[in-house]
Protein backbone atom coordinates (compact mmCIF):
# COMPACT_ATOMS: atom_id res chain seq x y z
CA UNK A 1 0.00 0.00 0.00
CA UNK A 2 2.95 2.46 1.18
CA UNK A 3 4.62 1.76 -2.53
CA UNK A 4 1.61 2.26 -4.44
CA UNK A 5 0.52 6.21 -2.62
CA UNK A 6 3.98 6.96 -2.98
CA UNK A 7 3.74 6.24 -6.60
CA UNK A 8 0.62 8.04 -6.78
CA UNK A 9 1.26 10.75 -4.96
CA UNK A 10 4.35 11.42 -7.05
CA UNK A 11 2.57 11.37 -10.06
CA UNK A 12 -0.53 13.56 -9.38
CA UNK A 13 2.14 16.33 -7.30
CA UNK A 14 4.17 16.06 -10.97
CA UNK A 15 0.68 16.54 -13.04
CA UNK A 16 -0.13 19.56 -10.96
CA UNK A 17 3.65 20.81 -11.25
CA UNK A 18 3.63 20.67 -14.87
CA UNK A 19 1.39 24.32 -14.32
CA UNK A 20 3.81 25.87 -11.56
CA UNK A 21 6.36 28.55 -13.01
CA UNK A 22 8.37 27.60 -10.30
CA UNK A 23 8.94 24.20 -8.39
CA UNK A 24 11.06 22.63 -6.11
CA UNK A 25 11.35 19.44 -7.98
CA UNK A 26 10.95 18.62 -11.59
CA UNK A 27 7.75 17.63 -12.58
CA UNK A 28 9.77 15.53 -15.55
CA UNK A 29 11.35 14.06 -11.95
CA UNK A 30 8.19 13.54 -9.91
CA UNK A 31 6.18 12.01 -13.05
CA UNK A 32 9.45 9.55 -13.48
CA UNK A 33 9.53 8.46 -9.49
CA UNK A 34 5.53 7.62 -10.50
CA UNK A 35 6.13 5.67 -12.93
CA UNK A 36 9.16 3.85 -11.64
CA UNK A 37 6.92 3.34 -8.72
CA UNK A 38 4.17 1.80 -10.20
CA UNK A 39 6.26 -0.59 -12.26
CA UNK A 40 7.47 -2.18 -8.74
CA UNK A 41 4.35 -2.20 -7.52
CA UNK A 42 2.89 -3.96 -10.50
CA UNK A 43 5.89 -6.55 -9.91
CA UNK A 44 5.34 -6.85 -6.19
CA UNK A 45 2.05 -7.91 -6.61
CA UNK A 46 2.83 -10.21 -9.22
CA UNK A 47 5.35 -11.96 -6.80
CA UNK A 48 3.98 -11.57 -4.07
CA UNK A 49 1.95 -14.45 -1.84
CA UNK A 50 -0.90 -12.66 -0.56
CA UNK A 51 -1.67 -9.53 -3.47
CA UNK A 52 -3.25 -5.91 -2.89
CA UNK A 53 -4.72 -6.33 -6.28
CA UNK A 54 -5.20 -9.93 -7.96
CA UNK A 55 -3.41 -9.36 -11.33
CA UNK A 56 -4.56 -12.35 -12.53
CA UNK A 57 -8.27 -10.83 -13.01
CA UNK A 58 -6.84 -8.41 -15.53
CA UNK A 59 -6.21 -11.68 -17.95
CA UNK A 60 -10.26 -11.50 -18.64
CA UNK A 61 -10.68 -9.03 -21.16
CA UNK A 62 -14.13 -7.72 -20.23
CA UNK A 63 -12.92 -6.42 -16.71
CA UNK A 64 -9.99 -5.37 -18.06
CA UNK A 65 -11.66 -3.11 -20.65
CA UNK A 66 -14.48 -1.92 -18.39
CA UNK A 67 -11.63 -0.93 -16.03
CA UNK A 68 -9.86 1.01 -18.77
CA UNK A 69 -13.81 2.18 -19.61
CA UNK A 70 -13.96 3.75 -16.00
CA UNK A 71 -10.67 5.23 -16.03
CA UNK A 72 -12.39 7.53 -19.05
CA UNK A 73 -15.44 8.04 -17.60
CA UNK A 74 -15.13 8.65 -14.00
CA UNK A 75 -12.07 10.51 -14.83
CA UNK A 76 -13.87 12.73 -17.22
CA UNK A 77 -17.03 13.39 -14.91
CA UNK A 78 -14.42 14.19 -11.97
CA UNK A 79 -12.58 16.75 -14.13
CA UNK A 80 -16.05 18.16 -15.26
CA UNK A 81 -16.80 18.91 -11.90
CA UNK A 82 -14.02 20.46 -10.63
CA UNK A 83 -13.75 22.76 -13.78
CA UNK A 84 -17.12 24.18 -13.96
CA UNK A 85 -17.68 25.66 -10.29
CA UNK A 86 -14.97 28.08 -11.96
CA UNK A 87 -17.22 29.22 -14.86
CA UNK A 88 -20.43 29.46 -12.60
CA UNK A 89 -18.80 31.67 -10.04
CA UNK A 90 -15.88 33.39 -11.86
CA UNK A 91 -17.78 34.59 -14.87
CA UNK A 92 -21.26 33.80 -14.47
CA UNK A 93 -20.99 35.19 -11.12
CA UNK A 94 -23.20 32.20 -9.29
CA UNK A 95 -22.63 32.24 -5.04
CA UNK A 96 -21.47 28.96 -3.49
CA UNK A 97 -25.01 28.25 -2.85
CA UNK A 98 -26.38 28.57 -6.64
CA UNK A 99 -23.55 26.08 -7.51
CA UNK A 100 -24.97 23.76 -5.22
CA UNK A 101 -28.22 23.97 -6.18
CA UNK A 102 -27.21 23.67 -9.77
CA UNK A 103 -25.70 20.52 -9.45
CA UNK A 104 -28.43 19.30 -7.45
CA UNK A 105 -30.09 17.35 -10.49
CA UNK A 106 -26.95 14.67 -10.34
CA UNK A 107 -28.32 13.00 -6.92
CA UNK A 108 -31.50 12.76 -7.65
CA UNK A 109 -31.40 12.17 -10.82
CA UNK A 110 -28.73 8.94 -10.98
CA UNK A 111 -30.82 7.66 -7.70
CA UNK A 112 -33.75 7.55 -9.37
CA UNK A 113 -32.38 6.28 -12.79
CA UNK A 114 -29.43 3.43 -11.55
CA UNK A 115 -31.63 0.82 -10.38
CA UNK A 116 -33.84 0.78 -13.59
CA UNK A 117 -30.70 0.55 -15.83
CA UNK A 118 -28.85 -2.29 -13.70
CA UNK A 119 -32.14 -4.36 -14.24
CA UNK A 120 -32.33 -3.73 -18.05
CA UNK A 121 -28.59 -4.52 -18.25
CA UNK A 122 -28.95 -7.80 -16.35
CA UNK A 123 -31.65 -8.78 -19.04
CA UNK A 124 -30.39 -7.37 -22.10
CA UNK A 125 -26.60 -7.19 -21.50
CA UNK A 126 -24.08 -4.16 -20.48
CA UNK A 127 -22.97 -2.48 -23.66
CA UNK A 128 -26.01 -0.65 -24.74
CA UNK A 129 -26.22 1.26 -21.83
CA UNK A 130 -22.76 2.02 -21.56
CA UNK A 131 -21.93 2.53 -24.87
CA UNK A 132 -25.63 5.14 -25.03
CA UNK A 133 -24.89 6.38 -21.41
CA UNK A 134 -20.96 7.70 -22.45
CA UNK A 135 -21.80 8.98 -25.89
CA UNK A 136 -24.77 11.35 -23.74
CA UNK A 137 -21.99 12.42 -21.52
CA UNK A 138 -19.69 13.54 -24.72
CA UNK A 139 -22.63 15.20 -25.64
CA UNK A 140 -23.02 17.13 -22.38
CA UNK A 141 -19.44 17.98 -22.07
CA UNK A 142 -19.40 19.41 -25.52
CA UNK A 143 -22.53 21.75 -24.44
CA UNK A 144 -20.46 23.01 -21.70
CA UNK A 145 -17.53 23.35 -23.93
CA UNK A 146 -19.24 25.53 -26.10
CA UNK A 147 -20.08 28.12 -23.50
CA UNK A 148 -23.34 28.95 -24.60
CA UNK A 149 -24.29 32.08 -22.72
CA UNK A 150 -27.52 31.56 -21.48
CA UNK A 151 -27.67 29.62 -18.24
CA UNK A 152 -30.76 27.14 -18.77
CA UNK A 153 -29.41 26.09 -22.16
CA UNK A 154 -25.41 26.61 -21.32
CA UNK A 155 -25.19 24.93 -18.21
CA UNK A 156 -28.73 23.59 -16.68
CA UNK A 157 -29.26 21.77 -19.58
CA UNK A 158 -26.01 20.16 -20.12
CA UNK A 159 -25.51 18.93 -16.26
CA UNK A 160 -29.42 17.23 -16.07
CA UNK A 161 -28.03 15.41 -19.55
CA UNK A 162 -25.14 14.39 -18.01
CA UNK A 163 -26.62 13.20 -15.21
CA UNK A 164 -29.52 11.05 -17.38
CA UNK A 165 -26.14 9.67 -18.97
CA UNK A 166 -24.67 8.21 -14.74
CA UNK A 167 -27.74 6.88 -14.07
CA UNK A 168 -28.10 5.40 -17.26
CA UNK A 169 -24.47 3.80 -16.70
CA UNK A 170 -23.39 3.57 -12.78
CA UNK A 171 -25.32 0.21 -11.91
CA UNK A 172 -24.80 -1.56 -15.59
CA UNK A 173 -20.48 -0.50 -15.11
CA UNK A 174 -20.60 -2.28 -11.46
CA UNK A 175 -22.59 -5.34 -13.36
CA UNK A 176 -20.50 -5.97 -16.34
CA UNK A 177 -17.25 -5.64 -13.83
CA UNK A 178 -18.83 -8.12 -11.08
CA UNK A 179 -19.96 -10.39 -13.73
CA UNK A 180 -16.37 -10.69 -15.27
CA UNK A 181 -14.86 -11.71 -11.60
CA UNK A 182 -14.85 -15.30 -10.78
CA UNK A 183 -17.37 -15.23 -7.05
CA UNK A 184 -14.08 -15.98 -5.29
CA UNK A 185 -12.34 -12.83 -6.11
CA UNK A 186 -15.45 -10.82 -6.21
CA UNK A 187 -14.66 -8.22 -3.59
CA UNK A 188 -11.55 -7.91 -4.92
CA UNK A 189 -12.80 -6.76 -8.51
CA UNK A 190 -15.30 -3.97 -6.88
CA UNK A 191 -12.25 -2.94 -4.73
CA UNK A 192 -10.01 -2.71 -8.14
CA UNK A 193 -12.95 -0.76 -9.50
CA UNK A 194 -13.84 1.58 -7.33
CA UNK A 195 -9.96 2.37 -6.86
CA UNK A 196 -9.79 2.76 -10.41
CA UNK A 197 -12.51 5.56 -10.58
CA UNK A 198 -11.12 7.70 -7.57
CA UNK A 199 -7.67 7.21 -9.13
CA UNK A 200 -9.11 8.68 -12.49
CA UNK A 201 -10.72 11.28 -10.84
CA UNK A 202 -7.35 12.64 -9.32
CA UNK A 203 -5.55 12.18 -12.40
CA UNK A 204 -8.44 13.44 -14.41
CA UNK A 205 -8.33 16.91 -12.49
CA UNK A 206 -4.47 17.30 -12.28
CA UNK A 207 -4.24 16.92 -15.82
CA UNK A 208 -7.14 19.34 -16.62
CA UNK A 209 -6.48 21.76 -13.85
CA UNK A 210 -2.83 21.83 -15.16
CA UNK A 211 -4.52 22.41 -19.28
CA UNK A 212 -6.66 25.14 -18.25
CA UNK A 213 -3.84 27.04 -15.99
CA UNK A 214 -1.04 26.62 -18.90
CA UNK A 215 -3.55 28.13 -21.31
CA UNK A 216 -4.87 30.56 -19.44
CA UNK A 217 -1.59 32.20 -18.65
CA UNK A 218 -0.63 31.66 -22.40
CA UNK A 219 -3.81 33.57 -23.32
CA UNK A 220 -2.81 36.59 -21.30
CA UNK A 221 -0.09 36.73 -23.55
CA UNK A 222 1.68 39.51 -20.51
CA UNK A 223 -1.15 41.30 -19.40
CA UNK A 224 -0.97 41.85 -16.04
CA UNK A 225 -4.22 43.14 -13.83
CA UNK A 226 -4.57 45.46 -11.23
CA UNK A 227 -4.31 43.00 -8.51
CA UNK A 228 -1.36 41.31 -10.69
CA UNK A 229 -1.48 38.06 -12.55
CA UNK A 230 -4.22 36.11 -11.92
CA UNK A 231 -4.49 32.27 -11.44
CA UNK A 232 -7.05 30.06 -13.82
CA UNK A 233 -10.62 30.91 -12.02
CA UNK A 234 -9.48 34.49 -10.94
CA UNK A 235 -10.96 37.07 -13.24
CA UNK A 236 -10.62 41.03 -12.17
CA UNK A 237 -13.52 43.01 -11.53
CA UNK A 238 -15.61 44.57 -14.32
CA UNK A 239 -14.26 47.62 -14.32
CA UNK A 240 -10.57 46.53 -14.65
CA UNK A 241 -9.67 47.49 -18.34
CA UNK A 242 -7.81 43.86 -18.58
CA UNK A 243 -10.96 42.01 -17.84
CA UNK A 244 -12.22 41.44 -21.64
CA UNK A 245 -8.67 40.00 -21.89
CA UNK A 246 -8.35 37.98 -19.11
CA UNK A 247 -12.18 36.59 -19.39
CA UNK A 248 -11.03 35.47 -23.14
CA UNK A 249 -8.64 33.61 -22.06
CA UNK A 250 -10.39 31.84 -19.33
CA UNK A 251 -12.94 31.10 -21.89
CA UNK A 252 -10.49 29.15 -24.70
CA UNK A 253 -8.81 27.51 -21.40
CA UNK A 254 -12.11 26.46 -20.41
CA UNK A 255 -13.56 25.48 -23.36
CA UNK A 256 -10.29 23.57 -24.24
CA UNK A 257 -10.22 21.21 -21.48
CA UNK A 258 -13.93 20.35 -22.01
CA UNK A 259 -13.13 19.37 -25.38
CA UNK A 260 -10.27 17.00 -23.79
CA UNK A 261 -12.88 15.91 -21.65
CA UNK A 262 -15.49 15.07 -23.97
CA UNK A 263 -13.25 13.30 -26.17
CA UNK A 264 -12.37 10.57 -23.11
CA UNK A 265 -16.00 9.80 -23.03
CA UNK A 266 -15.85 8.39 -26.22
CA UNK A 267 -12.87 7.01 -25.81
CA UNK A 268 -15.19 5.62 -23.38
CA UNK A 269 -17.78 4.63 -25.46
CA UNK A 270 -15.22 2.76 -27.81
CA UNK A 271 -14.08 0.33 -25.05
CA UNK A 272 -17.51 -0.21 -24.04
CA UNK A 273 -18.96 -1.07 -27.64
CA UNK A 274 -15.83 -3.26 -27.80
CA UNK A 275 -15.00 -5.10 -24.46
CA UNK A 276 -18.77 -4.62 -22.17
CA UNK A 277 -21.12 -7.79 -22.63
CA UNK A 278 -24.01 -7.99 -24.97
CA UNK A 279 -27.60 -9.59 -24.70
CA UNK A 280 -25.96 -12.69 -25.44
CA UNK A 281 -23.33 -13.01 -23.04
CA UNK A 282 -25.53 -11.79 -20.49
CA UNK A 283 -28.26 -15.14 -21.11
CA UNK A 284 -25.52 -17.05 -21.34
CA UNK A 285 -24.49 -15.94 -17.54
CA UNK A 286 -28.10 -15.70 -16.29
CA UNK A 287 -28.68 -19.71 -17.93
Amino acid sequence: PLLGVAACGALTVGLVQLAVASEPISPATLLGVGTVGLVLLVLYEARTAHPLVHLSLFRNRVFSGVNAMTLFLYGALSAVLFLLPFDLIARRGLSATQVGLTLAPFGVIIGALSSVAGKWADRHGTRTPLVFGSLLLAVATSALAINVESFWSGVVGPIVLMSLAMGIVVSPLTTAVMNAAPDAHAGAASGINNATSRLAGLFAVAIAGALANVLFHRGLDGVTMQAGIPSFGDLPALEDPARAVTEAAFDHAYSTAMWMLAAWNIAGALLAWRFAPTRAAAQANTS
